[in-house]
């Protein structure tokens, strides 16, 4: 509870990753942006960004075990 702000950014910054062979990490810039475009400040932007990234670095790791097994 009190987390949906940070799961929904990470679901609308998921479409900002670079696609290419396999997913990439979402951009730095990209979290910066969607905090600066929700007025994001203080405590909750630094909250923001560790995480979404938290969150991305778990999602990439679960595609690679995926992959891996197949």
């Amino acid at each position: 509870m009190g987390l949906e702000l940070f799961y929904g950014a990470f679901l609308d910054l998921t479409t900002d990753r670079p696609m290419g062979w396999d997913a990439r990490p979402i951009p730095w810039t990209a979290i910066r942006d969607y905090a600066d475009a929700y007025d994001i400040r203080d405590e909750q932007r630094e909250d923001l960004f560790d995480l979404v990234r938290a969150m991305d670095i778990a999602y990439l790791k679960h595609l690679e075990k995926k992959a891996k097994k197949k």
